[in-house]
C-alpha cells in the first residue's frame, strides 16, 4: 500500500493550531485533536507532544522567573535579577 506524505503545510497549519490553544489555557487532549487530522495522525502525534513539552517547560520556567523576581529570592534582595 502507497502511502501518501501528509502535507507539511498542513501538518504546521495543526501544530500552529494546537500550540495557540494552549497558549490562551486550552489544552485538548492530543487524541481528540487527531481526530481531526486522522490522515496524519501518526506524523502529527509526535509533534503535537513535542509542543505540549515544550510549553509546559516553558510555562514552569516562567513561573520559576516570576519567583525569583518577586519574591526577593534573587541574592537575598528585592532586585530585579534582570539589573545585575
Amino acid at each position: 500500500m502507497n502511502r501518501r506524505e501528509p502535507d507539511e503545510e498542513r501538518l504546521a497549519d495543526a501544530v500552529s493550531n494546537y500550540v495557540d490553544r494552549l497558549n490562551v489555557g486550552h489544552a485538548p487532549d492530543i487524541e481528540a485533536y487527531l481526530n481531526h487530522y486522522a490522515e496524519m495522525a501518526d506524523e502529527l502525534r509526535p509533534l503535537l507532544r513535542t509542543a505540549a513539552s515544550v510549553h509546559s517547560a516553558a510555562r514552569s520556567i516562567r513561573s520559576a522567573e516570576h519567583d525569583v523576581q518577586w519574591t526577593g529570592v534573587f541574592r537575598g534582595t528585592d532586585q530585579d535579577p534582570r539589573e545585575t
